[in-house]
């Protein structure tokens, strides 16, 4: 796993044309942004994994 630490504005780039910005940080969340070719498919991790027992 890798962790970055990045302020409000900042960008993280996953690939060519997948971009991660910083939008804002309330408390202890980050509001992300994520831009994305509309042929990938975002799915938040809790929505798209059964729980776990």
């Amino acid at each position: 796993m890798l962790v970055l630490t990045r302020h409000v504005g900042e960008t993280i780039r996953i690939s060519d044309n997948v971009t991660v910005r910083i939008m804002a940080a309330i408390g202890d969340k980050a509001v992300l942004g994520i831009a994305a070719p509309k042929a990938i498919r975002l799915r938040k991790w809790e929505v798209s994994t059964p729980p776990r027992t």
